[in-house]
């Protein structure tokens, strides 16, 4: 009896132990340009503790191909307040359509080192670049909304942290050159680049040298204007950049005035300057400065393409 009793409770033990936790597995970044259904990773879950952001690996796809070159893992990126659309949730499981909308997460191999991304929206809307002032990094776009913004308006919207920001490591390779060498590897065709205060030392070079990359610039109280004014006037003189000239009215750091200057520079460029906004006007009025930058990428639409070099 005694011994039966003993395998009987050892038996019972068996049955009631937990197996060893499994880690998920995590799958490389697609080399491949082209969208793939396989390439969608699975929802986050919103964080407990309420944090602002919450991110999570996504889990390996057995479909997708094991010769895949790249080993960068993929996360993906929520605001808070974000619910899983597991079963029993309080929201149904996104459709086909909205599934662009969640905000993909890419430390992107780059010249020996990694440049973070933060990419959302459907893959052929309008491309937009938001580049960051020396305060802020890719992730201020997220937060004010940005992202989420432009992909529910069609377009496929793309943050980076610039080089020695936010999670970038830094990289050999001037600032001048940055991105031109770096759009090849972001997967941007021709963007509109959204480039406030510092970043205007990235954006202006590629636009002075580069124009044919860029499909529209949108400059917001941006350092060096002085040093690319002659530049950019030559430039407009042989071939049409639209852009937009964002300021804050009660800018301290770069003086509203220069918003006329620039404008000028480069062949009468619109205007938007957003009251009781300082120099960080967009982080001022998230509102008024989304409705007018859509105003613009709606513009172009109507724009025949620049005719090929």
């Amino acid at each position: 009896m005694r011994a039966a009793a003993l395998l009987a409770l050892a038996a019972f033990g068996a049955c009631t132990d937990d197996p060893p936790a499994q880690r998920p597995e995590t799958h490389p970044v697609a080399t491949s340009t082209e969208p793939s259904e396989t390439a969608l990773p699975s929802p986050a879950t919103v964080d407990a503790a309420g944090g602002a952001i919450v991110e999570a690996t996504r889990e390996a796809d057995a479909s997708l191909p094991a010769e895949s070159e790249s080993t960068s893992p993929v996360t993906i990126v929520h605001r808070a307040g974000y619910v899983s659309s597991d079963p029993g949730a309080d929201v149904p499981s996104p459709t086909p359509e909205d599934r662009w909308m969640k905000c993909e997460q890419y430390d992107v191999p780059f010249r020996g080192a990694t440049v973070r991304s933060l990419r959302t929206g459907k893959p052929g809307g309008r491309e937009v670049l938001l580049l960051h002032g020396a305060r802020f990094d890719c992730r201020t776009w997220l937060e004010l909304g940005t992202l989420e913004f432009l992909a529910r308006n069609g377009c496929r919207a793309m943050a980076i942290d610039l080089p020695g920001y936010g999670k970038s490591e830094t990289v050999d390779v001037a600032n001048e050159e940055f991105l031109r060498s770096l759009l090849p590897f972001l997967d941007l065709k021709r963007p509109v680049v959204v480039f406030p205060s510092m970043s205007g030392s990235f954006a202006f070079p590629l636009a002075v040298a580069h124009p044919e990359l860029v499909a529209g610039l949108v400059p917001i109280a941006p350092v060096m204007i002085d040093d690319f004014a002659a530049r950019l006037e030559a430039v407009a003189k042989t071939r049409t950049i639209p852009a937009l000239v964002v300021w804050g009215e009660k800018d301290a750091v770069v003086p509203v005035t220069k918003a006329e200057s620039l404008a000028k520079s480069l062949g009468g460029a619109r205007k938007l300057i957003l009251a009781d906004a300082n120099h960080a006007c967009y982080v001022d009025q998230p509102d008024a400065f989304h409705a007018g930058l859509l105003a613009f990428l709606q513009s172009l639409d109507d724009r025949p393409p620049p005719p090929p070099k």
